[in-house]
């Protein structure tokens, strides 16, 4: 779990090449430390890569979900749905430039919390 929490927090951040988050996870060792005791310090980079190579991607995103909605919970969050659509008709008509849009929408409360235009490119 210490080094999928890296990853993933490291990847949030931008830094895409093992080198990239073993220097980030370095560099933030105190802060993921109050998260996860990391006693050993961080494996090598060789080390980071082979372990998420083992990793089965649909269970990191399960664990990643169920420990975004175990903090949510215990801090009385809202859960927050983001989803994106494309304007009806547009695919069938063969647009070149649908338009798709964003939203943001507060399940408890049943509102919507913001809807925002994008390009195609920006969404998939």
């Amino acid at each position: 779990m210490e080094v999928a929490f890296v990853v993933i927090t490291a990847i949030l951040c931008s830094q895409n090449k093992w080198t990239d988050i073993k220097d980030f996870g370095e560099g933030n060792i105190d802060w993921l430390r109050e998260y996860f005791p990391y006693k050993n310090g961080l494996p090598t980079r060789h080390n980071i890569a082979a372990i998420m190579r083992t990793v089965v991607p649909e269970t990191l995103l399960d664990g990643m979900v169920g420990w975004v909605n175990l903090h949510r919970e215990r801090h009385a969050q809202p859960i927050i749905s983001v989803d994106g659509k494309v304007l009806k008709g547009a695919k069938a008509n063969k647009q070149d430039n649908p338009l798709y849009m964003v939203s943001a929408f507060d399940v408890d409360e049943g509102l919507t919390l913001h809807i925002n235009p994008v390009k195609a490119k920006e969404w998939s």
